[in-house]
């Protein structure tokens, strides 16, 4: 066999490895040291945004609503197979037409809109996900996340949408040095005649500052689930630092960019991994 072949049959067998082998069994036969199996995290934090959202009240002025979410949430690692689920606690103040929600907000009626204050546990949210990664043979080849995400209608008082609506989605993410650059999109299923299935898509890009601290921003694309709003339009800042082996605080800052979006927002998460 000549060289030329010999080197095509180590790029397929790598590649077969990464599909279908444990990383362990391709390790063994690529002289690679064996990637870590099984990850565990669990977090919480506090989100709060602000916003218009296009609303105004009996008299035509803007009517402004104020969203604050404690969530909880875990995930879990066996490679390729994450697990996630996150459950918030909410407060909102403003429009009786803004549903809380961690998948932005969901105008309900044109015309108008009232006042409310409201508070209680929000729609919690899984996802789980399968990753493709790239051998080493394969330099130029991304990383591929294939996922989908449940919201379950958990929510108390009003604050969720009381549909159960799925969303498959696929994610491309590629490290190049101390860059990370990703992409990605789905489609939002909605078992309601009220709401449209809808369109989402994202990138961003992070880089490595030192090697506990990352800067990253990001944009999000989230499609109108009704006439009565704008499509949704985001950018984000965020800062990712890791305090030693296992903690992990990512402070946030969001910025709309339409009336479907709040008109800004920040963040604070803490997370820590076993």
């Amino acid at each position: 066999m000549t060289a030329i072949a010999v080197h095509r049959l180590e790029l397929l067998v790598a590649a077969l490895c990464s599909f279908f082998l444990a990383d362990a069994a391709c390790a063994e036969l690529s002289d690679e040291k064996p990637r870590r199996r099984f990850y565990a995290s669990v977090g919480t934090g506090l989100e709060f945004v602000r916003g218009d959202y296009g609303d105004v009240d009996a008299d035509g002025d803007k009517l402004y609503t104020n969203s604050a979410s404690v969530p909880v949430f875990a995930r879990i690692e066996w490679e390729p197979i994450t697990f996630r689920i996150r459950v918030p606690f909410l407060l909102v103040d403003g429009s009786d037409q803004i549903f809380g929600g961690n998948d932005g907000t969901e105008p309900g009626a044109d015309g108008a809109s009232g006042r409310r204050t409201d508070y209680g546990l929000g729609d919690v949210t899984t996802s789980l996900t399968w990753t493709y990664y790239p051998p080493p043979t394969l330099p130029a080849v991304p990383t591929i996340d294939l996922g989908v995400r449940v919201k379950i209608p958990t929510a108390m008082n009003g604050l969720g949408t009381d549909t159960t609506d799925v969303t498959p989605q696929v994610e491309v993410s590629k490290a190049i040095g101390r860059v990370s650059i990703y992409g990605g999109t789905g489609y939002r299923f909605r078992n309601d005649d009220q709401f449209d299935d809808t369109w989402l898509a994202f990138v961003g890009a992070s880089i490595r500052i030192v090697e506990a601290v990352s800067l990253g921003v990001g944009y999000d694309f989230r499609q109108s689930s009704t006439t009565f709003s704008d499509d949704a339009h985001e950018v984000s800042a965020y800062l990712t630092i890791r305090s030693g082996a296992h903690w992990r605080i990512t402070p946030e800052a969001i910025f709309g960019l339409s009336d479907g979006s709040p008109d800004y927002g920040g963040a604070l998460t803490l997370s820590y991994q076993f």
